[in-house]
């Protein structure tokens, strides 16, 4: 690349002490011609930018059914804790209350019934084949296992 030498005058100030009588020369390089607009323009091209786009649209693509399942299996997981922690905690009432509670298993709800309370709860990923379990004043249960079904599978929660 070829570089052209240009001049470029500094005239001092009119009236300023001490000035030189003639202007200050100083040299700058400049390039023969200027660069075509987006020859070396930084960036990327279109090309470029479909293309990443592209790989990231088939990395998701391949990622995200397996992100799916584990976040089922996860949600699952979490029902089946909150089934055990409801189960433990009539168990507990019956003993402590010293009443009596009646359970009511059937598809996708868990029915909580005392004297004329009764509490609902609903299930997402579990559910089970129509039963009804007694927690008696001792905190004893009628039925000693719980089937239900979690992703797919029969499964069984031991009530001592």
């Amino acid at each position: 690349m070829n570089i052209r030498k240009c001049f470029i005058q500094n005239h001092p100030a009119p009236g300023r002490p001490g000035a030189p009588a003639y202007p200050r020369r100083r040299l700058l390089a400049l390039p023969e011609k200027p660069c075509r607009p987006g020859r070396f323009a930084p960036g990327f091209t279109l090309v470029e930018i479909l293309l990443v786009m592209l790989i990231v649209g088939i990395t998701v693509s391949l990622t995200s059914p397996r992100l799916f399942s584990a976040y089922e299996k996860i949600r699952a997981a979490a029902e089946e804790q909150k089934l055990r922690q409801v189960v433990g905690s009539l168990q507990m009432k019956a003993f402590l209350r010293q009443v009596e509670y009646t359970v009511q298993l059937a598809d996708r709800r868990l029915s909580v019934a005392r004297n004329d309370e009764k509490t609902l709860f609903t299930f997402t990923y579990i559910s089970f084949p129509a039963a009804s379990i007694t927690f008696n004043a001792n905190g004893f249960a009628s039925a000693t296992v719980i089937r239900y079904f979690a992703a797919g599978r029969e499964k069984t929660l031991h009530v001592s």
